[in-house]
């Protein structure tokens, strides 16, 4: 039967393999880079692959800072401390993480739209972990003041 321990030991798991892929795709990148994998506008541009690699490992700080956050969330969450000030702290780091990815992919309009279209989803994702924090951050404050009413 599924149950909610299981959903959050799955998003574990899952997490913990997008950080394997990320560091994998990390070490991959130079030799993506000379095979000409990189393409812009529909054309193999190998200037272009030599000023978004730079662009991509930049942006790899906050996404491993996002990922590694979500998955300190989780491990909090399955040892049963859902509204506390250190998950609203991690759901913080990860909105942040969001907008400087955000902002790190949208120099790379000029070069491809797609990073664009990109920077707009990261923003709107770190957008929404911003709503869902402040909800924990409330829900945080009431348990805290319910912990304290005899």
């Amino acid at each position: 039967m599924w149950n909610a321990k299981r959903s959050v030991k799955l998003s574990s798991v899952c997490t913990k393999a997008v950080i394997i892929a990320a560091i994998g795709l990390a070490c991959a990148l130079p030799f993506l880079y000379r095979s000409g994998f990189f393409v812009t506008y529909g054309r193999p541009n190998q200037d272009a692959g030599s000023l978004l690699l730079p662009l991509i490992y930049s942006c790899y700080a906050p996404a491993l800072t996002a990922l590694f956050s979500l998955n300190k969330l989780l491990t909090n969450i399955r040892n049963g401390d859902v509204f506390t000030a250190r998950n609203v702290r991690m759901l913080r780091i990860i909105s942040w993480s969001c907008y400087v990815a955000a902002l790190l992919l949208s120099l790379g309009v000029p070069i491809n739209l797609m990073f664009g279209i990109m920077a707009v989803l990261i923003a709107f994702i770190g957008l929404i972990v911003r709503v869902v924090k402040n909800v924990i951050a409330a829900a945080a404050e009431l348990k805290s003041e319910n912990d304290f009413t005899i």
